[in-house]
Formats: structure tokens, C-alpha cells, sequence
């Protein structure tokens, strides 16, 4: 589920979150780079820096995971823009 689509039909914060924490439940999604890195998206739009941060390394730790398991490189385009965008709307105090 992307964040974009899932934002455009929940707007309560809270609820966001809990779809996100259920989904991360479920060792198919835990295991996905781009599940990560949407939920780094929902904590950014949320402005919960700290939270985004994480997310989005756990992406890179999926990702990394993924090519141990797969004995192939993950294509990281993805997870590279969005951490060019995530440190360019970081407030000054939270960088």
C-alpha cells in the first residue's frame, strides 16, 4: 500500500499508524525494502522526524537483507531519493 494512496482516503494520523504497525506484522511486508520506506513517508508527512529516520534505515537494513538472501544488488533509487528529500525538509534543529 503506498502512503500517497492510503493518505488520500484515511486522514486520521492514529489510524495511519496502526494499518503501518499491523502491516509490519507480517514477515512478507517486514521483509520489504518499500514497505519501510512507505512507512518513513507516512512519519514524515506526520512530521515525527525521529520515526521517519528509523523507517527509512530499516529500508536500507531490508535492503541489505535482501541482497544476502537473494545474492543480488537492490536497486536503493528509491530509498536514495527519498532520503535526499527527507534531509532537505529536515527543520535545522532536527538535522
Amino acid at each position: 500500500m503506498r502512503y500517497s494512496i492510503l493518505s488520500s482516503v484515511v486522514d486520521d494520523d492514529a489510524e495511519i499508524d496502526r494499518f503501518f504497525d499491523h502491516i509490519s506484522k507480517v514477515s512478507y511486508f517486514h521483509e520489504m525494502p518499500l514497505f519501510w520506506l512507505q512507512w518513513h513517508m507516512a512519519m514524515a508527512a506526520q512530521l515525527r522526524w525521529l520515526k521517519a529516520e528509523e523507517y527509512l534505515e530499516m529500508g536500507y537494513t531490508a535492503a541489505a537483507a535482501f541482497e544476502k538472501k537473494q545474492g543480488e544488488k537492490y536497486n536503493r533509487k528509491q530509498l536514495e531519493d527519498r532520503k535526499a528529500k527527507f534531509l532537505a525538509a529536515l527543520p535545522p534543529a532536527a538535522a
